[in-house]
């Protein structure tokens, strides 16, 4: 009996042991590092991203039926502010005249433009190009006149520059 006792006081004592050396061993590892902040983030951008910004039409052409003239003149120093949250702001030289939202059909590449006052522009494009120069095509579903758009992306509104310099 005695022995059975002594060999049960030994099967305690490393029992015991051995669940302090692995709570010790749990308790001495560093905590995994929780704080990213320092660490760079990155987004998946969406399609439309590209599109995002201050836009000047530079200039636009029309079918060989279009007085080139007028057509020129109907989109001078017009601008488009197209925001990431799908709003946009639009206008001509330095005045803000018309707001809305806007989508873009990535597959497609048209985008779609819902404004909150009534516009000649059109409000539907295909779109070419990327960077800080874009062409809108209106050859569109709901933009069949064949006008072209040439957009450049800019840093401030366009000012209109005056006659006779």
């Amino acid at each position: 009996m005695k022995n059975f006792i002594w060999l049960l006081t030994i099967a305690f004592v490393f029992t015991n042991c051995a669940n302090e050396n692995s709570e010790t061993a749990e308790n001495s590892q560093e905590p995994e590092n929780t704080d990213t902040s320092s660490e760079p983030k990155h987004y998946k951008a969406s399609p439309d991203a590209p599109l995002v910004g201050l836009w000047v039409i530079e200039f636009a052409l029309g079918s060989a039926n279009v007085d080139k003239e007028e057509l020129s003149k109907q989109y001078e120093g017009r601008w488009l502010n197209l925001g990431p949250d799908n709003t946009f702001e639009s206008g001509i030289w330095q005045e803000k005249n018309n707001a809305g939202t806007w989508s873009y059909d990535a597959e497609q590449r048209i985008i779609l433009l819902n404004y909150k006052q009534a516009e000649s522009i059109g409000f539907e494009w295909k779109i070419q190009g990327q960077g800080d120069r874009m062409v809108w095509l209106g050859n569109t579903p709901q933009n069949t006149k064949g006008t072209q758009l040439s957009l450049s992306r800019i840093t401030e509104l366009p000012q209109k520059e005056s006659v006779g310099h």
